[in-house]
């Protein structure tokens, strides 16, 4: 059975340790599409993209929207949108989209240590949060992701051994989502497996700061005109930025940049 959701204790543990796990978010029916649809949309890029197993994002899928219809099922869930909400804003929108396959034995861009946020900000106002969406069961054998509970506070990155000695790795099942600070330092573990563990990891920001690929241009129009509101929202559609004067002075229901966007 899995545990219901408290916003007041998923607030206050993204506050305080960085980090907080929703269980059984995502139904089996949708986890197995979009495991299907990221493999394909890893197959294309190995077939379209030149040197691909020399290249520095192999088994990475950037910005998955319009890459699988699953892919807008999530954007669209619920208790998603409602931790969203809470931790950062309704006008909250998306950084980044992203599909990440580890493979047994082998390691990626993901693998190494990081944060995903390079600006450190006042854990007051906090300006990124992700979702690590699994789809496989996340665990010590297949490299499941590696945290340093509290690193958001800091603006220094912790030595390897430090963050090997006091980080805590996420064991969840497919269909649980991984909530924390983009300032939290973390990185994918090795997968000893012989199956590989995939994941999806979407990064929110206030909407005042840039995609990390314009998701209102590069997604075609006509799938923009089939999402429903709050995905339209959630990928920019409210906070354009007019290219022209004609552009800025359209009457209020039609600006590009919506008022009171935070």
């Amino acid at each position: 059975m899995k545990k219901k959701i408290s916003l007041e204790e998923t607030r206050y543990s993204i506050k305080t340790l960085g980090f907080c796990k929703l269980e059984g978010v995502l139904k089996n029916e949708l986890i197995l599409s979009l495991k299907a649809e990221l493999d394909l949309a890893i197959e294309q890029d190995r077939q379209e993209i030149e040197n691909y197993d020399s290249y520095h994002f192999n088994d990475i899928v950037h910005q998955l929207i319009g890459r699988g219809e699953s892919f807008l099922d999530v954007l669209a869930n619920p208790t998603l949108n409602l931790i969203v909400d809470e931790i950062l804003s309704p006008t909250a929108i998306i950084h980044s989209y992203n599909g990440v396959k580890l493979m047994p034995y082998q390691g990626n861009n993901a693998s190494k240590l990081h944060r995903d946020c390079p600006r450190f900000y006042n854990q007051d106002y906090p300006l990124m949060l992700q979702a690590l969406v699994c789809l496989d069961e996340f665990k010590t054998e297949n490299g499941g992701t590696m945290l340093l509970p509290g690193s958001h506070h800091l603006e220094e990155a912790p030595s390897s051994d430090y963050f090997e000695t006091k980080a805590v790795r996420i064991t969840a099942e497919p269909g649980d989502i991984v909530m924390f600070d983009s300032l939290m330092w973390h990185c994918g573990g090795k997968n000893l497996t012989k199956l590989p563990r995939r994941g999806i990891t979407i990064v929110y920001s206030r909407s005042f700061m840039k995609q990390q690929i314009d998701l209102c241009r590069a997604i075609p129009s006509s799938l923009i005109n089939s999402m429903d509101k709050v995905v339209r929202q959630r990928i920019g559609m409210d906070v354009r930025v007019p290219a022209s004067f004609s552009e800025f002075s359209l009457p209020q229901e039609k600006r590009l940049y919506k008022a009171n966007q935070g």
